[in-house]
């Protein structure tokens, strides 16, 4: 009857009696004797109906948290046996994604790989590269919902140029940086081609030559990382962020003050101007950061771009 009044463009009732549908589905399947799969299939449709009256009605709070539900559901109980599957459960988990991400205003292939990584399912669940998404307000928010609560991602990756960030504020971008510093499982941070390794932000990472990513790399071992070193008093990251726009300096600048283990950090040479040095002292000036991380006791900018207006923003 939900979906009938739903056809009918009559969505105050198809929500009203989507949400009656979704308790008396509570109240009578754990009495019943029917499969697990059976029971989350019939509760992931409820969801279904109701976020589409949702949506419809234009309450977008209702049919993100309707959508997410049921998405929950899908994910966690009714895979496809192969990857590459579409059978019906499969349809229904797309058509949660569908009016999940119209209600969240963000691309349904973007969210489809949200889910898949929070899941831990299909090729997204531990490399996941951002460098292809707009980085915008709602897009941000499902990313640090994904850092929260997936298991399996072991690498992420963002690139410039970076677009609609200025949606996006300093204390969302931070929330952002901090959640990628949670993220248990997480071990490497790539933000415009540069890496970092989120336990010991200050340790340059070496890339990997021709000889270990060819077929000769089963013949040897070869060090992940350049010798490791005592942790510097000071960290360098002299001429790091040059050449990256502002957004691009303002990840680099966020985590490796976020991140930081050492007593100061030098960031002479990178060009900053005035919206550099406002990341930078919002970085500096952040109350919550990760809690094996150090406060910044020195810093150093020499050779930037300080004018009036960037000195006035570090005063």
């Amino acid at each position: 009857y939900c979906s009938v009044c739903t056809d009918q463009k009559l969505y105050d009732e198809g929500l009203k009696y989507g949400l009656r549908t979704l308790a008396l589905v509570y109240q009578v399947l754990p009495k019943t004797a029917l499969p697990a799969k059976a029971a989350a299939y019939i509760s992931a449709l409820c969801y279904h109906n109701a976020a589409l009256a949702a949506l419809a009605r234009q309450s977008l709070e209702d049919a993100i948290e309707l959508s997410e539900k049921g998405v929950d559901i899908a994910t966690g109980h009714l895979h496809p046996k192969r990857p590459g599957d579409v059978d019906g459960d499969e349809i229904l988990k797309r058509r949660l994604i569908t009016i999940g991400s119209r209600a969240k205003g963000i691309p349904e292939q973007f969210w489809t790989q949200a889910v898949n990584c929070m899941a831990g399912y299909l090729d997204t669940a531990a490399f996941w590269d951002l460098s292809i998404w707009e980085f915008g307000y709602c897009e941000v928010l499902e990313m640090i919902r994904v850092l929260q609560r997936t298991k399996t991602l072991k690498h992420i990756s963002m690139d410039q140029p970076f677009r609609k960030t200025e949606s996006l504020d300093h204390v969302t971008t931070l929330v952002f940086v901090n959640a990628m510093f949670s993220c248990k499982p997480l071990e490497l941070i790539t933000v415009c081609k540069i890496d970092f390794d989120p336990t010991r932000v200050h340790h340059r990472l070496k890339k990997k030559t021709f000889l270990e990513t060819s077929w000769y790399q089963g013949a040897a071992t070869f060090p992940a990382t350049m010798p490791l070193q005592q942790r510097p008093a000071i960290a360098g990251y002299k001429g790091i962020c040059k050449g990256l726009d502002s957004f691009g300096q303002k990840l680099v600048i966020f985590l490796t003050i976020l991140g930081n283990h050492c007593d100061g950090v030098d960031f002479s040479s990178n060009g900053l101007e005035s919206r550099g040095m406002r990341a930078l002292v919002a970085a500096l000036r952040c109350r919550h950061r990760p809690r094996v991380s150090r406060s910044v006791n020195a810093l150093v900018v020499a050779d930037n771009q300080i004018d009036v207006a960037a000195a006035g923003v570090l005063a």
